[in-house]
């Protein structure tokens, strides 16, 4: 609020206000259905939307998720969007736009993901809003790790064991 503007020819005049609300921008979470994946085996991955504000809603939402090396879309990917707008996962990524968050409103993007080799990698994605410009990205882990033999692969190594060792005893008869 202003003070009062006074002139010399009018005298004293009114004062004026003005209300500013600021807007908290979207906040993103990540999860993984696992934090240890098979390589080639599909783990789902969320990407949960939160406006946090209580009257005013979020418009022009967009989400980017560019997969690491390593992390790769699961194929088929079954995308599923509760948030409006255009979802999309492929080359690489996982993108959001269009989208406008209600106030107090909630979302989410899930999306099948794997890893194609045995690291681990750390996975971002990243949120932002016409309105109320770029929330915290959000993190997530996920680990590839070596499958785990099969009983028949089990089977079979200890049959290949088994007659390694009868050839290495006929050796030893033979000389």
């Amino acid at each position: 609020t202003t003070g009062a503007i006074t002139s010399n020819e009018s005298g004293r005049g009114l004062t004026a206000s003005a209300t500013l609300t600021g807007i908290a921008p979207p906040s993103i979470s990540k999860s993984l259905g696992s934090k240890f994946v098979t390589p080639n085996v599909p783990v789902v991955m969320t990407l949960a939307l939160t406006n946090l504000n209580t009257g005013t809603a979020l418009t022009g939402v967009s989400v980017t998720d560019t997969l690491p090396t390593g992390m790769i879309l699961y194929s088929p990917a079954n995308l599923n969007n509760t948030c409006g707008g255009t979802a999309n996962a492929a080359n690489g990524q996982v993108t959001l736009t269009g989208v406008t968050l209600a106030a107090n409103g909630t979302c989410s993007v899930t999306v099948q993901v794997t890893m194609n080799t045995p690291n681990t990698v750390i996975n971002t994605a990243t949120v932002n809003s016409a309105n109320a410009g770029p929330g915290t990205p959000a993190t997530a882990q996920l680990s590839g790790v070596a499958a785990t033999p099969t009983l028949t692969e089990w089977g079979t190594m200890l049959l290949f064991a088994m007659i390694s060792l009868f050839a290495v005893r006929q050796l030893k008869h033979v000389a």
